[in-house]
């Protein structure tokens, strides 16, 4: 069943049916008016510039036309604000979402099962020296590789236009976990407490700790580096401590390890009034372990539930996003 919206539908067509689905005239069509179609169909390379050639004659102006997948052409319209216009590109069909999706033969079709997900980059918020193109590749293989470490089998991630990207996904159990590891940046930061001259921990109005970000000279002994995730290696995985909770294992690159141990070393202060490293996970804190001993290239996070600390493991290991990412349309079938 197709999920209720007003100006976003989903359209879907029977594979094979495009040659007879009459996009310029016919009695009675299978679409419904939106602004994205899925349209299967059995030779996207022949029939691309059929489509786009079909909706211009009907006046669509800057439809977006791209095969995604395989068997699939993706299909974006603004909508109509021509009724007239509209009653001619979907003939009889009824102006309700429909419950069940009717070839032209009026033959219920087979529905794809699963979800689709439609997300949109800010790419306002990208390293400036990376191109929207380099940001938006990135971006689909940090979430194919979410989804492989979730255990989700073929899944089909696609640039949509500029800053768009459609994820389907075959049916999973927890379809909102899925939304939210794809949308999470997962930015994660190392922090420590910001202290006067005195070595006084400074608070915010609400008398929280206010934390600045951890840094250290890096291994050109000349740069003050900023800690973060940038700096682990993709290899962390979920073991438990000594009282059988979870805890993330972490391991840092050579640079990484290097900050890590001066940082460590600056918080422990020989074990003289020790000091808490902060862990934040997209500016929210997550854990603050009071620092016991100097570190080196290895760690662990703590705090977590079982199921978080998988999520952040996949997280780490796949790398933060290059920008945010917002999801704007779903549809589950």
């Amino acid at each position: 069943m197709l999920s209720k919206a007003k100006n976003s539908i989903i359209l879907l067509l029977s594979l094979g049916l495009i040659s007879t689905v009459c996009l310029t005239g016919c009695s009675k069509q299978p679409l419904k008016i939106g602004n994205v179609a899925l349209i299967y169909v059995p030779n996207p390379s022949q029939t691309e510039s059929q489509v786009m050639n079909s909706l211009h004659v009907f006046g669509i102006s800057n439809p977006v036309v791209q095969i995604w997948g395989s068997g699939e052409i993706l299909v974006e319209i603004p909508p109509f604000k021509d009724f007239n216009q509209r009653d001619s590109f979907i003939g009889e069909g009824q102006l309700e979402d429909y419950e069940q999706i009717l070839d032209s033969s009026g033959n219920i079709m087979t529905m794809k099962t699963g979800s689709v997900l439609v997300y949109q980059a800010d790419l306002s918020k990208k390293d400036p020296s990376q191109t929207d193109s380099q940001v938006m590749t990135d971006i689909q293989s940090t979430i194919e590789n979410r989804l492989h470490a979730l255990g989700i089998s073929n899944p089909v991630v696609q640039k949509w236009g500029t800053n768009r990207l459609f994820v389907e996904i075959p049916p999973v159990k927890d379809v909102g976990q899925v939304i939210n590891l794809i949308g999470q940046v997962a930015l994660l930061e190392f922090k420590e407490q910001q202290t006067d001259s005195y070595g006084n921990v400074q608070t915010d109005s609400k008398g929280n700790p206010i934390w600045i970000p951890a840094t250290a000279l890096g291994t050109d002994g000349v740069i003050q580096e900023t800690l973060t995730g940038k700096h682990l290696k993709s290899n962390t995985y979920v073991g438990t401590d000594n009282l059988g909770k979870p805890v993330v294992e972490f391991e840092w690159n050579t640079e990484g390890a290097k900050l890590f141990q001066e940082i460590t070393t600056v918080l422990y202060n020989n074990g003289v009034n020790r000091k808490p490293l902060g862990i934040f996970l997209d500016n929210a804190e997550i854990s603050a372990p009071i620092v016991n001993g100097v570190i080196g290239a290895k760690g662990e996070i703590d705090n977590l539930t079982l199921t978080q600390s998988k999520i952040l493991s996949i997280e780490i290991n796949s790398g933060a996003m290059s920008a945010p990412l917002q999801i704007i349309r779903q549809t589950n079938f």
